[in-house]
């Protein structure tokens, strides 16, 4: 274990290179990536998480009819994952988890599903000590207790083979972008993402969509939006209107005062659990640094311009897209 540590930057990651928006599955192989991702803003998350959790800890975390065979097949390939890709920051010694970022460890009783110990001790990262202290995590759910270890939410989905029926099995859920996971647990693919503006031929593929996530992979996709805010969490029952407000919404100040807000999501499939477990990990790029990429400036400025009405009042975008198009075309404010 090292004595300090400098985490990396995250990715300057870019979904729309190609100059449109789309809905679609958009699905490329993970290979050697790992399927979590832990960079600088690493406690900025997981105080986020912190607040979500202090708020009320079953308003974000949720199961429905999970099984425990894939709750077991998913938690063990979380502390695998994390320790094979991050030896320097996770470690998994026999039954015993540690989190050497925040100074944490854990045994976890794989059997139960739960945790059956915690440890606090030094942290990597100054102040990383004192996160979680405040929570008594003996006890809690394996699923519940390893999402809080990293910077993305989770998500898993369950088919029943026989009946090939299909379900939202578990949700840990600090981040939702305007929806509730109380909503959608237990739901089908089509039922959560139904909603979704200009969707109908990604869910007409669903079943096979499904059958590629759990039995193939693992995947990685991206999504992506505008908001004039960071704010991690947009629950929609605490939004706070004033956030992120814009009282000007000429081009320069539309342009300095907007943000992508990119997901990137990660899919591993477990087909001998009938499952397959999401990650989803939300970044933010200010508009104002795409804009000084050409390429970038000029792919996102047609996304906006060709995107459909419906997309723009699902994203609620009506009416940033003129002023944001006018920013990144370079025209007169």
């Amino acid at each position: 274990m090292l004595d300090t540590i400098q985490l990396p930057a995250p990715p300057d990651y870019f979904p729309p290179s190609h100059g449109r928006y789309d809905v679609s599955a958009g699905l490329k192989p993970l290979g050697a990536q790992s399927p979590f991702q832990i960079d600088v803003n690493y406690l900025d998350y997981l105080e986020a998480k912190a607040a979500s959790r202090r708020e009320n800890p079953a308003k974000y975390f949720l199961t429905h009819d999970f099984s425990d065979d894939l709750h077991r097949a998913v938690t063990r390939y979380a502390c695998e994952s994390l320790a094979a890709h991050y030896p320097d920051y996770f470690g998994v010694e026999g039954d015993r988890f540690v989190n050497h970022l925040i100074g944490l460890s854990a045994r976890l009783d794989f059997d139960a599903l739960r945790v059956a110990q915690v440890r606090h001790g030094r942290a990597l990262l100054p102040g990383g000590d004192r996160l979680y202290r405040e929570f008594d995590l003996e006890g809690a759910a394996l699923f519940d207790f390893l999402a809080l270890q990293t910077q993305e939410d989770w998500a898993v989905d369950a088919i029943e083979p026989e009946t090939r029926r299909e379900w939202l099995a578990a949700l840990h859920l600090s981040f939702p972008n305007h929806w509730s996971p109380a909503e959608k647990i237990g739901r089908a693919f089509v039922e959560v993402h139904r909603p979704v503006a200009a969707i109908e031929p990604l869910l007409k593929a669903a079943p096979s969509l499904i059958e590629t996530m759990i039995f193939r992979g693992p995947w990685e996709r991206f999504a992506w939006d505008i908001r004039t805010d960071r704010v991690l969490n947009r629950h929609p029952d605490d939004l706070d209107a004033s956030a992120g407000r814009l009282e000007d919404y000429s081009a320069a100040s539309v342009g300095a005062g907007t943000y992508m807000r990119i997901e990137r999501q990660a899919l591993k499939g477990f087909p001998g659990q009938a499952g397959a477990l999401f990650l989803i990990r939300t970044y933010f790029r200010p508009v104002a640094e795409v804009a000084t990429n050409p390429d970038e400036r000029e792919a996102l400025a047609k996304a906006l311009r060709t995107m459909k009405p419906e997309s723009l009042v699902y994203k609620g975008l009506t009416r940033l897209q003129e002023p944001l198009v006018a920013y990144l075309s370079g025209e007169p404010t």
